[in-house]
């Protein structure tokens, strides 16, 4: 059973364990080979697909029978025009789940990150996002809904121009309109709304 205790290690994080940064750096890789060594139970969380290529392969392909690792695919739309907006330098959609069901065919363990869910972007083709992760093998899903950071950066105003572009509204009146108070900086969606 898939427990926090079996895999007390999460490594990554958005894209960071298999992006393609590491393909010219090889950390994770180096990272891997000590983690299959060790059996260790690891958790990646990535938008990445290095796991399925190449030498990544190899060392996830001999450490199978041991099942130490599981693999967090963040996906966060099935709409591949609204994911070049979201989800920017990433793989695509189907590439991602290519990778997700070589890694089930490997007998890891693999889950759906849809975080953060987008009302908008997340729910357009919701079934065919569901339909998708399960002929690839996925076991579980994880999600959250998106917060409304009220400290912008120039990068989160980016960002958010983005978010706004993809679901077709202004996502700061939204989210202002949706859950008027603060709670530490974030803004969230009221329960109705969830």
């Amino acid at each position: 059973k898939f427990t926090s205790k079996r895999f007390p290690l999460h490594f990554g994080g958005l894209s960071y364990a298999f992006d393609y940064y590491e393909k010219n750096k090889k950390i994770t890789l180096k990272v891997l080979k000590l983690l299959a060594d060790l059996k260790y139970p690891t958790i990646f969380s990535t938008k990445g697909i290095l796991m399925s290529e190449g030498e990544y392969y190899d060392v996830l392909k001999k450490s199978a029978e041991n099942k130490n690792f599981a693999f967090q695919f963040s996906i966060i739309t099935n709409n591949q025009e609204k994911s070049n907006l979201l989800e920017q330098g990433t793989p695509t959609i189907d590439k991602r789940f290519e990778a997700m069901k070589k890694m089930s065919d490997l007998g890891y363990w693999t889950i759906l990150r849809l975080r953060p869910y987008i009302i908008g972007a997340s729910d357009d083709d919701i079934e065919g996002l569901f339909k998708k992760a399960s002929e690839a093998g996925c076991k579980a899903l994880s999600t959250e809904f998106f917060c409304y950071d009220i400290k912008i950066t120039n990068e989160h105003t980016k960002m958010y121009e983005n978010i706004s572009k993809a679901i077709c509204l202004i996502i700061e009146k939204y989210y202002k309109k949706l859950n008027p108070s603060e709670r530490g900086g974030y803004r969230r969606l009221n329960r109705d709304v969830k």
